[in-house]
C-alpha cells in the first residue's frame, strides 16, 4: 500500500451467510469482527487507513449484514445500485421476465430505505454507477416499454462476450453503426436503446446527472464507478485515475455558474481578471452556462418592520452574503428551496433592496470581454443599479444570440429620456429576442394628475415587443413627478404588432399596490393563457382578481396575501372563495395572512389532491392596543391556529404534498404541542418541512377560526404574556430540533422526510432589550440525515442583529445598552447560573413532554 500510494482497502464479499454463495450462519457475527480487526491494523499504516465495504441493494442479501456493527469500522459503504434486474429475473421465484432497467433509480431510492431504517448515516453511503448496460431480447418487437416480456438475455458484445451485458463503449459503437438515439427515462434515470429485437438500458451523461442530483439531495457521501475499463477507451487518459465522463459531469456541476459579485469598478476588474487561461476562473470559460452579475449593496437589517414600519440599521460594510437569489421574485425558481437554508424569519428584512452607486459605460468593458470568452453561455442574471447596459446587450447578441437575459434590478421607461437621467433605459432591450425576464418600475400616479392624460398601462405595449419574455416583475415607483410623465408621453410609438401578445410564464408584484387592479388590466392586454406562476401581495380589489382568475388556465403556482385591508374579511371572503373555485387545481400554493382555518379547509377541499407544495406564512399587521406592559402601538401577526386535528384533516386531503411550511404555536413543549408535531407524520410523502414556531403563548378564543386574544378581537386589550413562558418557548437548540424531527418521523410509515427547518419568530411585540435576549436563546436549525445532523443557520446574522440592538443611538439616547434587571432575574430563575448539572451554554431548551 505504501509502495503504490493506496489510500485504503475495499472489501467486496458477495455475500455472507447466503446459501447460494456457500455462506455460513456465523458469517453474520464474524464479518464485523474481521472488519474491526482490519481497521485497527490499517490505523498503524501512517494515514492509509480508509476502509470501505460493498453492500448489496436487495433485502435477500442485505439482511445478512450487521450494518450497525459494520458502520463502526467502515468509512464508506459502496452501494451496489446496479444489477437490480438481469437475465436471472426469468429464473427467480419472486420476479418475472419483464423488461426493466438494471440501475433503476426509483427502485434504488426505495431499497435505500433499508439502510436508513438501520440508522446508517447518508454520508457514509456511496452510490454505485455502472459503466455498462444490461440487454435483453424482446419477446415482442412491438412491445418496447418497461413491463413488456423478455424472451432471453440479449446478444453478447464483441468485447464483453457475455449474453445480457454490453459495455458503454459497445453501446457507443451500436448507436453509431445503426444511427439510432436512446430515450431517456427520467423516473428510472436511465437511457433506453432499442434495435432489432434488442432492448438495452444504460447510463450516459444525462442519466448520470440525474443520479448525481439524487446523491446530492440525499446527502450521500459520493459515488463509486464500476468500472473504468468498461467505458469508452477513447475517453480515458494515460495515468488518469478519474474517468473523463465523470469529470465532465462533475465539471458541469462545479463550474456551471460563474458569479461576479462586485463592490466597485476596481473590484469588478479584479474579479474578471481571474477568468483567464492562467486564472482560477479558467474552468468556467469552458463549462459555465450561466453568468450572474450582482453589485453588492451595503449590509442593512431591520428587526421591527412590516406594515408597521421600523428602523433600518446600516452596518457600514458591504453585504457579501447577497446573491442573485435575493432579487428574484417568488414566482421564479423553486417553490420553497430558498427558505430552507436562508436566515429569513417573519419580521426580518434580511437583505437590502438598495443598490450601490451607478457605474459608467467604461466600467462594463471587462464584462464585455468575459462574455466574448465564455463558450457555452445560455443565461445571464443582472442586478445592478444601472439600467441594463447596451454594451452587454450587444456582446450577448454577437457571441451568444440564444442566451436568456434576466434583469432583476428595476428598469424604468422614464430613464429613456436623456433630459431625465444620465443612465437612460435603452428601448432596444425590450425588442431583444434574448430578453427572458425583467423587473420594471411601475408608476403610481397621484390622483387627479393631470386630468388623466397619462395612464400607467401605456407602458404595456412596449413590453409586447420582447418576443421571448417569460417573467415580469413589477415594482411600485412613486417617484414620477409631472415633468417625467410629460417626458414619457414623448416616447416613440411602439413597433409591436397590434395582434402580437407576449406569452408570460410568471407575473409578480413586489409592492402592495392599492390604487389600481393591475393584474386584471395586464391580463386583458397580454396573453396569460400559459401563465404558470403569479404573486399577488395584497387583495384590495377581489372582484378584479375574480374576473381574471378564469383566464389563468395554466396556473400551477399561486403566492397570495389575503390580508383584508380596508374592507375587512367579511367583505372579501366570499369573493376570495370564488377566486379559488375558479382557478384550476394548483400544484403549489402560498397563502399569507390567512387567519381563518375554516377558509383554509375550503381551499384545501378544491386544491388539496393536486398540491405538491403548501406554505402558510404569517403576516405582520399593524394594530392598536393600550395595555401595559406592552407598547401602546405594536405589530401583531395574522396566521392560522393549526392544532393536530386540523393538520390531520389537511394531511388527508393533501395526499401528494412534498413541501410544507406552517406556523406552529409553542406551548413549552406540552403534550398538545407534541401531538401537533406527531400529526405532521400523517403527511406520508412529505420531504421538506419548515416550521415557523411562534414563541408567544396566547389564549385561543376560537380554535376553529384561529382567533387569538391579542389579534384585535372586539375592543378588548391584549392579554399579558408571561415573559418567563416566552423565554422557555424561545429557547431552542440542536437537541430540540432533533427531538421535533423524531416526533414527526416516528409517525411516517415510510421515512420520506429529508429536511426539517425549525425557526422561532414573534419577537416584534416585545421591547428591544427582550428581543436582544430572544436572539440569544432562539436559533434557526436545519435537520437532515435522518435526524442525525443538525446545523444552525444564521448564527452570524443573529450576532449582527444583537450588535445593532446594542448600539447607542446618540441622537435619542446617550446611555449604554443594558439588559434590565427584571429580565436577568427571570433568566436566572429558569437557568440558574450556579448550576453544576447542565452546561447552559450548549443546551438550554426544555424537553418535549413525549408521554402524551
Amino acid at each position: 500500500m505504501s509502495t503504490y500510494g493506496f489510500d485504503g482497502v475495499d472489501i467486496d464479499w458477495e455475500y455472507p451467510v447466503a446459501d447460494d454463495r456457500n455462506g455460513r450462519p456465523e458469517d453474520f457475527d464474524n464479518f464485523p469482527k474481521f472488519m474491526a480487526n482490519l481497521k485497527n491494523v490499517l490505523m498503524s499504516t501512517g494515514g492509509r487507513d480508509e476502509l470501505s465495504l460493498t453492500l448489496p441493494k436487495s433485502y435477500q442479501y442485505l439482511q445478512h449484514y450487521d450494518t450497525k456493527a459494520l458502520a463502526k469500522s467502515v468509512d464508506y459503504f459502496n452501494y451496489l445500485s446496479y444489477d437490480v434486474h438481469g437475465k436471472w429475473d426469468r429464473e427467480k421465484q419472486l420476479t418475472r421476465a419483464f423488461l426493466d432497467s438494471h440501475s433503476n433509480l426509483t427502485e434504488i431510492r426505495e431499497a435505500m430505505d433499508l439502510l436508513w431504517r438501520n440508522k446508517i448515516s447518508e454520508d457514509k453511503v456511496l452510490l454505485g454507477l455502472p459503466f455498462y448496460g444490461r440487454v435483453y431480447t424482446m419477446a415482442d418487437a412491438n412491445c418496447k416499454n418497461p413491463g413488456c416480456m423478455i424472451a432471453s438475455a440479449g446478444n453478447p458484445g464483441r468485447c464483453s462476450r457475455q449474453a445480457g451485458i454490453l459495455l458503454n463503449s459497445e453501446l457507443d459503437d451500436i448507436r453509431k453503426e445503426k444511427n439510432i438515439q436512446p430515450t431517456l427515462d427520467t423516473d428510472a434515470a436511465v437511457q433506453i436503446l432499442t434495435w432489432d429485437k434488442q432492448w438495452a438500458t444504460y447510463d450516459d451523461a444525462k442519466s448520470l446527472q440525474l443520479k448525481l442530483d439524487f446523491a446530492r439531495t440525499t446527502c450521500l457521501g459520493g459515488v463509486v464507478v464500476w468500472a473504468l475499463k468498461d467505458d469508452d477507451p477513447g475517453s480515458l487518459r494515460a495515468l488518469s485515475l478519474v474517468n473523463s465522463n465523470v469529470y465532465q459531469i462533475a465539471a458541469r456541476c462545479l463550474y456551471d455558474k460563474a458569479s461576479i459579485r462586485f463592490t466597485d469598478s476596481s473590484n469588478l476588474r479584479h474579479l474578471v481578471a481571474e477568468f483567464t487561461d492562467d486564472g482560477r476562473g479558467r474552468p468556467f470559460l469552458t463549462h459555465a452556462t450561466r453568468l450572474d452579475i450582482v453589485a453588492l449593496p451595503e449590509r442593512v437589517r431591520r428587526i421591527r418592520g412590516g406594515e408597521g414600519g421600523g428602523a433600518r440599521h446600516g452596518f457600514g460594510v458591504v453585504d457579501t452574503g447577497v446573491t442573485i437569489q435575493d432579487f428574484l421574485p417568488r414566482t421564479v425558481g423553486s417553490f420553497m428551496e430558498r427558505f430552507m437554508s436562508y436566515f429569513n424569519l417573519p419580521g426580518y428584512l434580511l437583505r437590502s433592496s438598495d443598490f450601490p452607486r451607478y457605474f459608467s459605460e467604461k466600467d462594463w468593458e471587462p464584462l464585455v470581454s468575459l462574455i466574448s470568452r465564455l463558450k457555452k453561455l445560455k443565461a445571464m442574471h443582472y442586478a445592478v443599479a444601472n439600467s441594463f447596459p447596451r454594451s452587454l446587450l450587444d456582446a450577448v447578441h454577437q457571441h451568444h444570440p440564444e442566451c436568456e437575459i434576466n434583469i432583476w434590478s428595476p428598469q424604468s421607461l422614464r430613464l429613456d429620456m436623456p433630459e431625465v437621467s444620465n443612465d437612460p433605459f435603452d428601448m432596444e432591450i425590450l425588442r431583444s429576442p434574448c430578453l427572458h425576464a425583467i423587473k420594471l418600475d411601475y408608476p403610481l400616479i397621484p390622483r387627479g394628475w393631470p386630468n388623466g392624460t397619462f395612464h400607467p398601462y401605456q407602458m404595456i405595449p412596449y413590453v409586447w415587443q420582447a418576443p421571448n419574455l417569460k417573467h415580469v416583475y413589477l415594482q411600485l415607483d412613486t417617484r414620477w413627478p409631472g415633468d417625467l410623465l410629460d417626458a414619457i408621453q414623448k416616447l416613440p410609438e411602439s413597433s409591436a404588432n397590434g395582434d402580437q401578445r407576449t406569452t408570460l410564464d410568471s407575473f409578480a408584484l413586489q409592492s402592495q399596490i392599492l390604487e389600481e387592479p393591475i393584474l386584471s388590466k395586464w391580463i386583458q392586454t397580454m396573453d396569460f393563457s400559459a401563465l404558470r406562476s403569479v404573486h399577488v401581495p395584497r387583495i384590495d380589489y377581489p372582484s378584479s382578481l375574480k374576473d381574471a382568475a378564469a383566464g389563468l388556465v395554466s396556473l400551477e403556482r399561486l403566492f397570495i396575501c389575503v390580508a383584508p385591508g380596508r374592507d375587512g374579511w367579511e367583505q372579501i371572503s366570499g369573493e376570495l372563495e370564488c377566486i379559488f373555485q375558479r382557478l384550476r387545481p394548483l400544484k403549489y400554493l402560498s397563502i399569507e395572512a390567512l387567519e381563518h382555518v375554516t377558509f383554509l379547509h375550503t381551499i384545501i377541499g378544491r386544491h388539496g389532491p393536486s398540491l405538491l407544495g403548501l406554505m402558510l406564512e404569517p403576516h405582520e399587521t399593524c394594530r392598536s392596543h393600550t395595555s401595559p406592559p406592552l407598547k401602546p402601538q405594536y405589530t401583531g401577526w395574522a396566521y392560522p391556529f393549526l392544532d393536530h386535528v386540523h393538520l390531520q384533516r389537511i394531511a388527508a386531503r393533501c395526499p401528494n404534498l412534498k413541501d410544507l411550511r406552517i406556523p406552529i404555536r409553542r406551548t413549552k413543549g406540552s403534550n398538545e404541542e407534541v401531538r401537533t408535531y406527531r400529526s405532521l407524520g400523517k403527511f406520508f410523502r412529505l420531504q421538506n418541512l419548515i416550521l415557523d414556531l411562534y414563541g408567544n403563548p396566547r389564549p385561543v378564543i376560537s380554535t376553529e377560526e384561529g382567533i387569538f386574544s391579542d389579534e384585535g378581537v372586539g375592543s378588548s386589550p391584549p392579554v399579558h404574556v408571561s415573559l418567563r413562558d416566552v423565554f422557555i418557548n424561545f429557547a431552542t437548540d440542536t437537541a430540540l430540533a432533533a427531538a421535533i424531527w423524531k416526533e414527526i418521523s416516528s409517525q411516517q410509515p415510510v421515512r420520506s422526510l429529508l429536511r426539517l427547518r425549525v425557526s422561532l419568530w414573534g419577537y416584534n411585540i416585545h421591547d428591544e432589550e427582550e428581543v436582544y435576549v430572544f436572539l440569544q436563546l432562539a436559533g434557526s436549525y436545519l435537520v437532515t440525515h435522518g435526524g442525525r445532523k443538525v446545523i444552525e443557520i444564521g448564527r452570524d446574522e443573529k450576532k449582527a442583529e444583537q450588535e445593532a440592538l446594542a448600539e447607542t443611538d446618540e441622537s435619542e439616547d446617550t446611555r449604554p445598552f443594558r439588559v434590565p434587571r427584571r429580565i436577568t432575574q427571570t433568566l436566572h430563575s429558569i437557568w440558574p447560573p450556579a448550576s453544576s448539572d447542565t452546561d447552559w451554554t450548549t443546551c438550554w431548551s426544555f424537553p418535549l413532554q413525549t408521554d402524551a
